[in-house]
C-alpha cells in the first residue's frame, strides 16, 4: 500500500515539477518567431501564396496557453493585383492549459483585429480563392458520434458542448466584394462584432455593426444590430431555441445545415415586426402625375420576338441546380419597399433544380393575397411558372406606398397564371403566356376623364369651340373589368368594360411586357343625361359611340379622341354621298372605272 502511495506521490510531483518547468523554461527557451520561415514555406507548398508576418510572435503557456500576432497578409491570387487577399493586423487566442487535461476547452476572449479581406472574380468569373479551394487536405476520421468510444484511443472524444468561450472581438474589419463579371462591387467597412461569453445551450449577447456601400445598385447604408442567441449544437454543423432581437424585431426559430460540402439547409422563423426598408431603404423617384389627353399618335407596340434581351443578369443554373433546402417563415407584421403586409407566411422547397415557394398574406391593404412560384432549371434553359390571386385589396394606397402613384383606385380582384422560359428575365418576359384577369369595383381611372371626351366629341362634331371649365382630370367607375391572355409576351385584352351610372365602356388591345407600349382601343356610350353633372345637356349623345385610342407606355400613357367612331349614321350618309360624288367626277375627267379602281385603296 505505501508504495501505491509513493507512486501516486512521485507522479503527482513530476507532474507539478513538468507544468512549473513548462511555465519557466518554455517562453524563455521557445521562441515561436524562430519558425516564422518555416511557417511561410509551408503556407507557400501548400497555397502557392506568400504570407508576410511582420509583428512578433508572442507566445504564453500558463495559465493560459495562447499566441499573438502582429500583422499578418496572403497575397493576392495571380491576375488580381497586388493588393493583399487578406490581411490582419492583430490577433489573440488563448486556451486553458489544465482543463486540456479533462477534455474541456475554454477559450479566452478571441480578438481581431483590422482584417481586411479582398474577395474579387475576373470578367470570366474565375475568382481569387479558387486556388485556395483546390489545396490538398488531410483525410479526416468520420464523425464520432456524442459521448462514443474512440476506437483507437478507448477513449471518450470531446464534444462542442464542452467548449467554452470567453467572447469573440472582430474589430475594424473591412471586406470588399469585386465581381467584375457581373459589374458588381460592395464593400463592408468599419465592421464590428462583439460577442459575449459564450457556451452551447447558454443566451449569448452579441453587437454588430457596418456601413455597406454598393454602387451597383448605388447606396450606402449604415447598419446597427444587437441581440441575444440561444444556440444548441449536436453533430448536425444545428442551431436550436434560436432567439435574435434586431431592433425592434424579434426572430424565434432553428435552422440546419447538413455537411457544408453539398448543404441541405432547413429552417423554420417566426418573426413578429419588421422592417425591411429600415436596413435597405428604397430610393422611390417620384415623376408627376401628369397624364391629360395628349393628341400625339399612337406607338404600336413593338413584337415581342424582336425584342432584345439586353444585358439583365443571367439565373445562377448550377446554384440553382446544387440548391438544397427546406424551410418556412411567419411574419407577423411587414414592411418591404413601402408596401405594408400582415400575417406573412412563406414557405420554400428546392432540390434537384426544382424550386417551390408558396406565399401568403391575410392582411394587406383591407384584403389578402395567395401565390405560388416554381423555378426548373433541370434544363439548360430554365421555366418559370406562378399562379399569384388578389382578393379584396384596396389597389390605391397599395400603389401610392409601393410606387408613389396610384393610376386607378378601389376594390381589386386580381388573379394571373403565367409560365416562360429563360436564361434571364428580360428573356423571361418575352415568353410568358397565360392569362391575367383583373376586377376593379366602386373606383376611378387617374388620368382620362371619359365624360368630358364625349363633351369635346360633341362640340367637335357639331363644329364648337372645345374650350371647357376645368374638370377632374378623372373617369369614377362602379366597375372596371379585364380579362386577357399573354402570348409571347404581349397581354392581349379581349374583353375591357367599364360600368357607371353615365357610361358604358367597352374595348379591347395590347400591352408589350417588355416594351411596356401600350396599344387599346375603346369605345364609351353615354347611357343617361349629362345635365345636371355640370355640363350642358347633351340627350343627342346618347347610345353614340365615342372611340378612344390609348397608346404610349405604361409609364406614360397617351389618349385621343378617334372620331371616325364617333359619327352619327346621318353623317356617315352624308360623307358617303360626298366620298361618291367626288369618285363619279374622276370616271368623267379620267375614264369609266377609275372610281372602282381606287375603291381597291380606299
Amino acid at each position: 500500500m505505501s508504495e501505491l502511495i509513493k507512486i501516486a506521490v512521485t507522479l503527482v510531483v513530476v507532474t507539478v515539477l513538468l507544468i512549473v518547468a513548462a511555465v519557466i523554461v518554455i517562453p524563455f527557451f521557445v521562441d515561436p518567431n524562430d519558425y516564422k520561415p518555416q511557417i511561410a514555406a509551408a503556407v507557400k507548398q501548400h497555397t502557392t501564396r506568400e504570407i508576410e508576418i511582420e509583428g512578433d510572435l508572442v507566445l504564453s503557456v500558463f495559465p493560459w496557453l495562447g499566441i499573438e500576432t502582429g500583422k499578418i497578409s496572403l497575397s493576392n491570387a495571380p491576375g488580381f493585383g497586388d493588393n493583399p487577399f487578406a490581411e490582419i493586423e492583430h490577433t489573440e487566442i488563448k486556451v486553458k492549459l489544465l482543463p486540456l487535461f479533462s477534455k474541456k476547452i475554454e477559450v479566452n476572449r478571441i480578438v481581431v483585429k483590422g482584417l481586411i479581406l479582398n474577395l474579387a472574380k475576373n470578367k470570366n468569373g474565375v475568382s481569387n480563392w479558387e486556388d485556395l479551394k483546390s489545396t490538398p487536405k488531410q483525410k479526416s476520421e468520420p464523425n464520432t458520434p456524442k459521448n462514443q468510444i474512440n476506437p483507437k484511443s478507448g477513449e471518450k472524444e470531446a464534444t462542442l458542448d464542452s467548449l467554452a468561450v470567453a467572447g469573440i472581438a472582430l474589430l475594424d474589419a473591412n471586406i470588399i466584394w469585386d465581381d467584375r463579371s457581373k459589374s458588381q462591387h460592395v464593400e463592408i467597412s468599419d465592421f464590428n462584432f462583439l460577442m459575449a461569453r459564450m457556451s452551447f445551450g447558454q443566451p449569448v449577447d452579441f453587437e454588430m455593426e457596418f456601413m455597406l456601400n454598393s454602387k451597383k445598385p448605388h447606396f450606402s447604408e449604415k447598419l446597427d444590430i444587437s441581440g441575444n442567441v440561444n444556440v444548441e449544437m449536436n453533430k448536425f454543423f444545428e442551431l436550436k431555441n434560436l432567439l435574435i432581437q434586431l431592433g425592434d424585431t424579434t426572430i424565434k426559430g432553428h435552422t440546419k445545415v447538413v455537411d457544408f460540402s453539398s448543404p441541405a439547409i432547413a429552417f423554420n422563423f417566426e418573426i413578429d415586426d419588421i422592417d425591411v426598408d429600415r436596413y435597405f431603404p428604397v430610393k422611390k423617384q417620384k415623376k408627376p402625375e401628369n397624364t391629360k389627353t395628349s393628341p400625339s399618335p399612337t406607338p404600336q407596340p413593338t413584337s415581342s420576338s424582336t425584342v432584345p434581351a439586353g444585358k439583365a443578369p443571367e439565373f445562377p443554373l448550377e446554384t440553382l441546380r446544387a440548391l438544397n433546402i427546406q424551410g418556412k417563415a411567419k411574419i407577423s407584421r411587414l414592411t418591404i419597399k413601402g408596401i405594408k403586409a400582415q400575417g406573412v407566411e412563406f414557405n420554400i422547397q428546392g432540390k434537384n433544380g426544382v424550386i417551390t415557394s408558396k406565399q401568403s398574406v391575410t392582411k394587406l391593404y383591407g384584403g389578402s393575397y395567395q401565390g405560388n412560384i416554381q423555378i426548373d432549371a433541370r434544363k439548360n434553359i430554365p421555366k418559370l411558372t406562378l399562379n399569384e390571386s388578389l382578393s379584396n385589396v384596396q389597389v390605391e394606397p397599395l400603389l401610392r406606398d409601393s410606387t408613389g402613384k396610384a393610376p386607378i383606385s378601389g376594390t381589386a380582384e386580381f388573379s394571373a397564371q403565367l409560365s416562360g422560359k429563360g436564361l434571364n428575365t428580360d428573356a423571361i418576359k418575352s415568353s410568358l403566356n397565360g392569362t391575367i384577369d383583373a376586377l376593379f369595383t366602386d373606383g376611378a381611372i387617374q388620368g382620362i376623364n371619359l365624360i368630358g371626351m364625349i363633351r369635346t366629341a360633341n362640340k367637335l362634331l357639331k363644329e364648337q369651340s372645345t374650350q371647357s371649365a376645368n374638370e377632374t382630370d378623372k373617369t369614377e367607375f362602379s366597375e372596371f373589368k379585364l380579362a386577357s391572355t399573354v402570348n409571347r409576351g404581349v397581354v392581349n385584352t379581349h374583353e375591357l368594360i367599364v360600368k357607371s351610372p353615365l357610361i358604358r365602356v367597352t374595348g379591347s388591345g395590347k400591352v408589350n411586357l417588355v416594351s411596356e407600349a401600350i396599344d387599346y382601343r375603346i369605345v364609351t356610350k353615354l347611357v343617361d343625361s349629362l345635365e345636371g353633372q355640370g355640363g350642358a345637356e347633351t340627350k343627342d349623345l346618347k347610345g353614340i359611340p365615342i372611340g378612344v385610342k390609348i397608346g404610349g407606355s405604361l409609364s406614360k400613357p397617351s389618349y385621343r379622341l378617334d372620331l371616325a367612331e364617333s359619327l352619327t349614321s346621318e353623317q356617315k350618309e352624308k360623307i358617303e354621298k360626298k366620298k361618291q360624288k367626288l369618285l363619279d367626277k374622276l370616271d368623267k375627267k379620267l375614264g369609266p372605272g377609275t372610281s372602282d379602281f381606287l375603291k381597291k385603296f380606299f
